[in-house]
């Protein structure tokens, strides 16, 4: 017994790279988890509520630090992180707004770090722990181009239209003929419809039944 195969599902326009996309949202959570930390860890849990955006009553020195701004990014992060790797397709281009969006603070963060003499004020107190912080900017301008680049290399290609048939069918606009057997006719008031002509055999050799009646038999001559 021979089986159909399945349908094959074609997949969903523009939902390629998500799995890249939850991969660079992890990394850029790892990093802005790792700033809280490192704020926290130098300010004590009394810099909570700075690092919360509630109070800025604490300042902890360093070239990167962690604010309420933060807060709404690395929620946000959050769940795109989660929503790429549960398969939205709306995640591709909110991904690639926030990695704008933290890639242009991050990236001025850099320009006025390495601007004025303040590198090397925030390096000459904590050289291994600012220069940790430093990279958390570099990897935050690097996941943004990445998603970026992602997004664009997935993007799916437009499918170009049918032309237009040269003879359309008879019927207004979207209409299609009906496919399958032909319906046999129906017999109107008048009768039967005539049948087909049909051939009929040769008959005796000497054509068809059509065909003229063989010639008589000659008697021998004596």
């Amino acid at each position: 017994m021979a089986y159909a195969p399945p349908p094959q599902v074609p997949p969903r326009p523009g939902g390629g790279g998500l799995p890249g996309i939850g991969v660079l949202m992890l990394l850029q959570v790892l990093v802005q988890n790792a700033v809280l930390g490192s704020c926290l860890v130098r300010g004590g849990l009394a810099y909570l509520p700075d690092a919360l955006g509630l109070s800025y009553a604490h300042l902890v020195p360093g070239p990167v630090g962690f604010a309420g701004a933060d807060i709404a990014s690395l929620l946000a992060t959050a769940v795109l992180m989660c929503g790429a790797f549960a398969g939205g397709r709306w995640v591709r281009g909110a991904a690639v707004l926030l990695g704008a969006v933290n890639g242009y603070a991050a990236l001025s963060q850099l320009v006025n770090l390495f601007s004025g003499g303040r590198l090397s004020r925030e390096f000459a107190y904590r050289p291994v722990g600012n220069l940790l912080l430093t990279c958390t900017l570099v990897v935050t301008v690097l996941v943004a181009a990445a998603t970026a680049v992602v997004v664009a290399a997935t993007r799916a290609p437009a499918v170009p239209a049918a032309p237009p048939a040269l003879f359309p069918p008879p019927g207004p606009p979207g209409y299609r003929p009906p496919h399958g057997p032909v319906p046999a006719p129906v017999p109107g008031p008048w009768g039967a419809p005539p049948p087909q002509f049909q051939s009929r055999p040769p008959a005796d050799g000497h054509g068809a039944a059509y065909a003229y009646p063989p010639p008589p038999p000659v008697p021998p001559v004596s």
